[in-house]
């Protein structure tokens, strides 16, 4: 997933006037689930960012009707200072919702970790490659093969 950013402009900003931006899909099946989202503030507007497990491709999806949890750390969830949190627990969506006050909250989600076809070959550690056994060693090997 390329790096998106969102704005918002105060609490009656956004795709539908209520305060929040787009929703912004996320690749929940990258192992590992890496995405750090970062939030600016240009004013004093106070604001939340927010994740839900829904499934934001079914046919008929209203984010309006989505369960949202907020961010699980104070830097991103009902503050109007500048901050940042890394999630490590996949889930579907984003979205970034502006609570009150004025001015323009960006909201910018980076997302990193191994695509599914790639994870074989990532995840898994390689063997160290075994010496080839000496001409005493083969022989030994034979012979014990016979006497045994």
């Amino acid at each position: 997933m390329r790096p998106v950013m969102v704005s918002v402009e105060s609490c009656h900003g956004g795709p539908d006037n209520d305060g929040c931006s787009q929703v912004i899909p996320v690749d929940r099946l990258l192992s590992p689930f890496y995405l750090t989202i970062s939030c600016h503030v240009e004013g004093n507007a106070k604001y939340t960012v927010e994740h839900t497990f829904d499934d934001v491709f079914e046919p008929g999806f209203r984010a309006s009707e989505a369960n949202w949890f907020p961010a699980p750390t104070k830097m991103l969830c009902g503050t109007s200072k500048d901050g940042y949190h890394s999630y490590s627990s996949p889930f579907t969506a984003a979205r970034l919702r502006v609570h009150n006050g004025s001015g323009t909250v960006f909201m910018r989600g980076v997302h990193g970790g191994v695509q599914p076809e790639y994870a074989q070959y990532v995840s898994r550690p390689r063997a160290a490659p075994q010496p080839e056994p000496t001409r005493w060693e083969r022989v030994v090997s034979w012979f014990k093969g016979v006497w045994s």
